[in-house]
């Protein structure tokens, strides 16, 4: 189905069917602290975000009231609070009236929900690239397709990477990192790791241990263009 709404891959194609509904872009803003919707959703959403800053900026949570969605919670380099762009995509499907909209590509489901309206604005994804951290500090710059406004989603999994350390002499623990992403350029960025939480194990350890580390399964950089 030739379109230059691409989901995924190709830019001259896109899947449209009932089995894979499209994700449209929902809104978008800029802010330096916690997003709040400007509306809550019943359905679950997909935030991404970019920073143009030397720090580094990623997507810690949603946040819920009840069964709603209402925003998400950055996370960035420690102590620094980078100003950053998002935005939000979702299944706004629903029983919609299909003469509500007369004019474009429309696809509907056997019950007349909306599958796909050619106005409006699909979740392109360019690429999904693989990252597997080799220290705590670890920092790459990922080649994707060039975009015009590129967005970043990294997944975060429990068996991420982790320190084993002796803790400023007070105990040993465990610290969980998470990665974040650098704008570079519309083909390029950087993707480094953030310490977001410890875990005291017990009091006491020994001095001069060398830290252990656990480096999981990594993460996966989903690249978006926000169009």
């Amino acid at each position: 189905f030739p379109s230059h709404d691409s989901l995924l891959g190709s830019k001259t194609r896109s899947q449209i069917d009932s089995t894979y509904p499209s994700m449209q872009l929902l809104e978008y803003g800029n802010t330096t602290g916690n997003v709040t919707f400007s509306k809550s959703y019943p359905f679950p959403v997909f935030p991404v975000v970019r920073t143009s800053s030397v720090y580094g900026a990623g997507v810690y949570g949603l946040t819920k009231s009840g069964s709603m969605f209402t925003g998400f919670k950055p996370i960035s380099t420690y102590q620094q609070a980078p100003s950053f762009n998002w935005a939000v995509y979702g299944y706004k499907s629903g029983i919609v009236s299909q003469a509500s909209q007369p004019y474009g590509v429309r696809v509907f489901g056997d019950r007349s929900e909306k599958i796909y309206v050619g106005s409006d604005r699909m979740l392109k994804i360019v690429g999904v690239y693989q990252v597997t951290p080799t220290s705590y500090n670890y920092s790459t710059t990922i080649t994707h397709p060039e975009c015009k406004n590129p967005h970043y989603y990294v997944t975060r999994t429990s068996n991420g990477l982790k320190r084993f350390q002796c803790y400023h002499g007070i105990g040993q623990a465990w610290f969980w990192y998470h990665p974040l992403t650098i704008y570079v350029s519309s083909t390029q960025v950087t993707i480094s790791y953030l310490y977001d939480m410890f875990y005291l194990i017990n009091n006491t350890c020994g001095t001069g241990a060398s830290p252990i580390y656990s480096y999981g399964g990594g993460a996966k950089v989903i690249v978006c263009d926000v169009i």
